[in-house]
């Protein structure tokens, strides 16, 4: 690792390509500018990429104005980053990390392109957070060095990157993946080919478990959320995160893990808010945490529970990457690998239980190690 360490800063001076110029372009355009590195942002749409300099501009300065970094490194950061609208603008780059929206065909399309432009060797990797890495890896010539690079919002300052390889991924390659990110300043996470990765494996069930149960009429919205928010204390509770993104988005997140169940597939509101682009509502504030039904906590928390364990059978990561996710992603201020440890085995079958028969699903093998699981996650690292 030191060795290909070593190489990425070598080769500081080869531009880094971002292409597409969301919000999750602009972030990993910006982690990259001001980590040092030089940065071609690419948008066939030259509008939307004068409208992405100026989004970058006002972040840096919300950043500068916290005190997070001073004027003159913010304008450096700016100085380092460069639009093209031309794919060709690409061609020189390495690594070449695509941010488009979350659609196969549209990345399978712009991956063909890059095949054609960029080195041979060249890093090319998919920020996408739920289309499998192994599809995305057809669409590009020589494969093996194609990953999965999923970055998080704020992609600037959010420490954790999700790492995936595909069956054809070379070891080079997702070493290479790795060092690069560790040299932007991230955590990174390694991870199986597999609906949700990590994160969005347990985050998105989250997220759907609360909308089913403001679809039985047990709950609103504002309660889900308070309950939400005893259960594994987020910084934001996940209906309101929903709400500053969009409910096109979300429902198809969530549909993509449909593959793995029942419980998995999109809850009645999940699709009825994104057929509208109706955010959820959330005015309701008379919720006091002490009045939340434990019921509710006690539900939320059995749907990232059952869904970890049912990720642990299928070897998607170790148990302790679980808790990384959830600590350093999403800010949760209690871990759920550490709490189904502490809550035991009998409470957590308590918990999970009503679930899976609910979804005809069977209790995950992985229960039975529930009480010691945090004793055996120690990381290796890559």
């Amino acid at each position: 690792m030191n060795a290909i360490l070593n190489s990425m800063n070598a080769i500081h001076e080869i531009k880094t390509a971002v292409i597409g110029s969301g919000v999750m372009g602009c972030g990993i355009a910006l982690a990259c500018a001001l980590s040092g590195r030089a940065v071609v942002l690419h948008d066939q749409n030259a509008a939307a990429l004068d409208a992405a300099f100026e989004r970058m501009r006002m972040d840096l300065q919300r950043l500068a104005a916290r005190g997070r970094l001073t004027q003159e490194q913010a304008a450096a950061a700016m100085a380092r980053i460069s639009g093209d609208s031309r794919i060709e603008g690409v061609a020189a780059c390495d690594p070449v990390i695509e941010a488009v929206f979350e659609d196969l065909a549209v990345k399978s399309e712009l991956f063909r392109q890059i095949g054609g432009i960029v080195a041979p060797d060249a890093l090319v990797a998919s920020n996408t957070s739920a289309l499998s890495i192994e599809a995305l890896s057809g669409s590009i010539a020589q494969p093996s060095r194609f990953t999965g690079m999923h970055f998080f919002i704020p992609a600037h300052q959010n420490a954790l990157v999700e790492i995936t390889r595909g069956t054809r991924t070379s070891q080079s390659s997702l070493e290479r993946a790795i060092a690069f990110c560790r040299s932007i300043g991230k955590t990174t996470l390694q991870c199986k080919d597999s609906p949700g990765f990590v994160v969005n494996r347990f985050y998105l069930p989250f997220i759907n478990e609360a909308a089913r149960i403001v679809d039985e009429g047990l709950a609103s919205a504002s309660l889900v959320d308070e309950a939400a928010k005893l259960a594994f204390e987020p910084p934001i509770a996940p209906l309101a995160l929903c709400n500053l993104g969009s409910p096109r988005t979300t429902h198809g997140a969530i549909a993509a893990l449909a593959a793995l169940g029942p419980f998995y597939a999109p809850a009645a509101n999940v699709v009825s808010h994104a057929a509208a682009m109706t955010p959820w509502p959330l005015g309701d504030k008379s919720a006091a945490p002490a009045s939340v039904p434990q019921a509710i906590v006690d539900r939320l928390r059995g749907s990232v529970f059952l869904s970890i364990l049912h990720a642990l059978d299928q070897g998607v990561a170790a148990a302790a990457d679980f808790d990384l996710a959830a600590r350093v992603a999403l800010r949760f201020g209690l871990a759920p690998v550490a709490l189904m440890d502490r809550l035991g085995a009998a409470e957590v079958r308590r918990l999970v239980h009503p679930l899976c028969e609910a979804h005809g699903q069977p209790l995950p093998a992985a229960l039975r190690a529930v009480g010691g699981l945090s004793a055996t996650t120690e990381r290796e690292t890559p």
